[in-house]
């Protein structure tokens, strides 16, 4: 199973996350669940950093991937940037609801990172 944990401010707004773990839906390499979980965290990441030009701190590696927001963003720029991760929150929660079982969704409160 795969876990994401959705990193929210203090305030409550996501400002990161941390996805990792093999969904388990079929064979690794062809595992629609996790190709999915893969698109939507990386087009966050590119949304973020290529869409907004974000020096966000990420790492991608063989399954495991997570992002922080930096600290000090305008609130133009967080706002924005909470547009991007709500957005990939949603198609996770999708994907989760459509495959049950294999995808399983956790928010952390309170993480310093401010706006």
């Amino acid at each position: 199973m795969t876990s994401v944990e959705l990193f929210r401010s203090r305030f409550g707004q996501l400002c990161g996350f941390h996805a990792g773990g093999h969904a388990g839906y079929m064979d690794y390499g062809e595992d629609i669940v996790c190709a999915a979980i893969s698109a939507l965290t990386q087009a966050a990441i590119l949304g973020l950093t290529d869409g907004l030009g974000l020096d966000v701190s990420y790492s991608i590696e063989d399954g495991d991937i997570s992002m922080q927001l930096p600290e000090g963003l305008t609130q133009e720029q967080y706002n924005y940037a909470h547009i991007i991760l709500d957005t990939m929150r949603l198609g996770l929660l999708s994907v989760s609801e459509s495959q049950p079982g294999f995808l399983v969704l956790r928010d952390k409160r309170g993480s310093e990172t401010k706006h």
